[in-house]
């Protein structure tokens, strides 16, 4: 049974994987892609996208974070932003630091859920099995 689960923000993953893998616990993967590359592209002459992931994956405490989020939304003048006030209200579930104790292994986050994609499609499913069918075999 796999310790920690990655999956994208539907929101029937969790209760799905609550059934199915009572024990395991389920984190998300960042599903914002779009607007922040729009972030990206605007905030370029002043690298936004080196900030914006340094912060996403370097603060050692949830306190160091905070702080740093805080600045970011300061110095970029984006308090309003919906998708970060979003992307904010979830972080427990996909930021880094707030589950740095549920061991993952040596990757990054995309090759965690490609890697787990791979053992569930080898040994439970393939292309065209719904996931109730999933659900049973496991």
């Amino acid at each position: 049974m796999p310790r920690v689960m990655l999956t994208d923000q539907d929101p029937a993953m969790p209760v799905a994987l609550g059934r199915v893998f009572p024990n395991t616990i389920h984190r998300l993967q960042n599903r914002f892609r779009t607007h922040l590359n729009e972030l990206y592209k605007r905030f370029e002459d002043r690298d936004f996208k080196a900030k914006f992931q340094s912060i996403i994956h370097h603060p050692l405490t949830p306190f160091e974070f905070e702080a740093a989020w805080e600045w970011m939304l300061d110095e970029f003048s984006l308090r309003d932003d919906t998708t970060l006030k979003s992307l904010h209200e979830i972080r427990k579930e996909w930021i880094p630091v707030f589950f740095k104790d549920d061991f993952c292994g040596v990757m990054v986050s995309t090759q965690r859920s490609e890697s787990m994609n791979k053992v569930v499609k080898n040994s439970h499913v393939d292309a065209n099995t719904p996931l109730h069918e999933f659900a049973k075999q496991m």
